[in-house]
């Protein structure tokens, strides 16, 4: 997408030993980790005993499947998240959460909320493997796990050669998730009118997949260009949530986000909300568009802002994603 670095939290509560032994960290879906490249930024936070490992270097061009059962094998005797990453562990430390919460004592800093923000994303989850930083975030966590943190072994990363890429042959394998039409966009595996806005954006726009909004709800692909946003909720044919009701959802989180305000080099003046459905599903109307529609346009006339609906309609063709806009 871009060549800016990307900061992210690894979650686990098990397997923090297993991951600072092999340098790794893996996940159980392919969207966890589908915006992890080399070169980024990673912390591990270890939800049960409360310690945040890092800053970790990023050293492999993307997630690959490793069969090794590091993690041990689950009940039906497959392995545990071999959709892996691999990092560099030198200048990595163990900061206990206290020691990073008490560090901020002055309320009428903003670095006080900074820290606050940072410590509720990561003790709140209890959903996902990872979860991308803003650039903010991932310097402050970095200066602070640095200053505050105690010194930890290291290891030398080794990736096994010759492991096969989580993207694209796997996640084209089997009928695709929403998950896998995540790992897709990502990587703008896609045609037609979805192909057209993302490349509306400019290449220094910071891509988000799983980013945390309001009480712990992540957004699918969050697409940041500073003075404009996109917030992108994909759903299958068959899921029956609303997906009109839940990118509005968002949007109220996003007008008032402290993550997403902050430290900004500009304004946001629009935002843009895509449905991303597939062929079939039953918001696919002219009813259900149109309201959506009309909503988005209240919502700017009060907020003195520009909200962009799009309803885009996807199929999976020739390995990529085919798209159109829905027109009423």
């Amino acid at each position: 997408m871009n060549n800016v670095r990307t900061h992210h939290v690894f979650f686990t509560t098990k397997f923090t030993q297993e991951c600072l032994e092999h340098c790794c960290f893996g996940a159980s879906v392919s969207n966890s980790l589908a915006n992890v490249k080399a070169g980024d930024i990673a912390f591990l936070f270890d939800g049960l005993k409360w310690i945040v490992f890092g800053p970790f270097e990023i050293i492999s061009d993307q997630q690959r499947i490793d069969r090794r059962p590091i993690y041990g094998r689950d009940k039906r005797g497959n392995v545990r998240y071999k959709n892996r990453v691999w990092f560099k562990t030198e200048m990595a430390k163990a900061t206990p959460m206290v020691k990073l919460y008490s560090y901020e004592r002055d309320a009428s800093k903003v670095s006080f909320v900074l820290n606050r923000y940072i410590i509720a994303t990561l003790i709140a989850n209890k959903q996902v493997n990872a979860t991308p930083l803003t650039t903010t975030e991932g310097h402050y966590l970095i200066e602070k796990t640095l200053r505050l943190g105690n010194t930890i072994s290291t290891n030398r990363p080794q990736i096994p050669p010759n492991i096969e890429a989580v993207f694209p042959v796997s996640v084209l394998r089997r009928p695709v998730s929403e998950a896998g039409v995540e790992v897709l966009l990502l990587n703008k595996r896609c045609q037609g009118y979805l192909s057209e806005f993302l490349a509306s954006f400019s290449r220094q726009a910071s891509y988000f997949n799983q980013f945390v909004l309001g009480f712990q709800r992540q957004v699918d692909v969050l697409i940041d260009a500073q003075d404009r946003l996109a917030l992108i909720e994909i759903k299958l044919a068959k899921n029956k949530q609303n997906p009109f009701d839940q990118v509005l959802e968002y949007l109220d989180y996003c007008l008032s986000s402290f993550r997403l305000h902050y430290n900004r080099s500009k304004a946001i003046e629009t935002i843009d909300l895509v449905a991303l459905l597939e062929n079939g599903n039953q918001y696919l109307s002219n009813n259900a568009i149109r309201a959506f529609s009309r909503r988005c346009a209240e919502i700017g006339d009060k907020e003195n802002i520009e909200i962009d609906p799009h309803t885009v309609i996807y199929k999976i063709s020739s390995e990529s994603l085919e798209t159109g806009v829905c027109v009423i």
